[in-house]
């Protein structure tokens, strides 16, 4: 929802967006946004600008970040891949669930944040 903020922000023209403003439009917690946020940065999504009249912009037009770009940034490469506490599967099984998850970051790789804002 912060990138969601952020290519809304980038489209109309308008200014960084600070932190604080970014949080409570999605209420997410302050210290969590920012570590997403630092995640996003290193990823080369967004930057940010310090001072009064600084925040986060898009480092890229909204149509050149995924939503598949902003998952693997946050979750990492193989995130979906690897499930925490999930009991091996069968390898047939191990098989199909790891190409529907491939699958599925395929359908995300192709999804911009530009194709998500309204026309205005």
């Amino acid at each position: 929802m912060a990138i969601f903020d952020l290519a809304k922000a980038y489209a109309g023209g308008e200014t960084p967006l600070q932190l604080q403003q970014i949080s409570e439009n999605n209420h997410i917690p302050r210290g969590y946004l920012l570590q997403i946020m630092r995640l996003l940065g290193m990823a080369g999504i967004l930057y940010s600008a310090r001072g009064s009249k600084g925040g986060y912009t898009l480092a890229r037009h909204p149509s050149e970040i995924s939503i598949g770009d902003v998952m693997r940034a946050i979750n990492g490469p193989h995130a979906w891949l690897a499930q925490p506490n999930m009991p091996p599967l069968p390898s047939p099984l191990d098989t199909a669930w790891e190409s529907a998850l491939q699958e599925m970051m395929e359908v995300l790789d192709r999804k911009t944040f530009a194709d998500l804002i309204p026309p205005s």
